[in-house]
């Protein structure tokens, strides 16, 4: 055994040499630590994107706070409490329509599931409604639709007739197939 063949043994376990280079089958680089650079870049490629897009809309943002401090700036003091004052209370009003068709959004619900339907937050979503009495109107409409479609889909599955298939031909059994012969 060689001088460098017992420095790469110890405890008779063969490690590699990290300085050798030779050619075993690759370039000298590892598949992982191009593969890990890849994602290096893919990453950095992302975060890259995703920063100066925040800081577009950032800047979009300073400037239009901007623009409307110098506007407010440019007023009188009483034109600018008033302005205050509108910008104020047409928050309010949003804030409390938001509010008002969660609540709304919540009684339909409880309606709809006191109708016995099932999934009732999905309907309330369709049936939900500023006016309280439209809301009321718009969940007995759609409660006389489903149960008229409901009645009238057992009518048919008594009765034994069904639809017709895609090509056009009736299913319910009730024709003959073509071909054959029933009387003589």
């Amino acid at each position: 055994m060689s001088v460098e063949d017992k420095a790469n043994t110890q405890d008779g376990v063969n490690t590699p040499d990290p300085s050798n280079t030779e050619d075993k089958g690759g370039d000298g680089n590892d598949s992982n630590t191009l593969t890990q650079d890849k994602v290096n870049q893919l990453i950095g490629k992302t975060k890259a994107e995703t920063a100066a897009k925040l800081k577009e809309e950032f800047d979009q943002r300073l400037n239009e706070a901007l623009e409307e401090e110098r506007r407010l700036s440019a007023l009188s003091e009483k034109e600018m409490k008033k302005e205050l004052e509108s910008k104020r209370v047409q928050e309010l009003a949003e804030r409390e329509k938001k509010t008002l068709l969660r609540e709304n959004e919540l009684d339909a619900r409880d309606a709809l599931e006191e109708l016995g339907y099932p999934k009732p937050s999905r309907l309330a979503k369709i049936v939900v409604s500023e006016d309280k009495n439209a809301q009321a109107e718009n969940i007995k409409a759609i409660d006389e639709v489903i149960k008229q479609v409901a009645e009238e889909m057992v009518e048919k599955q008594l009765s034994g007739t069904t639809d017709t298939d895609f090509g056009g031909k009736n299913t319910s059994g009730d024709s003959k197939p073509e071909g054959v012969v029933t009387e003589l």
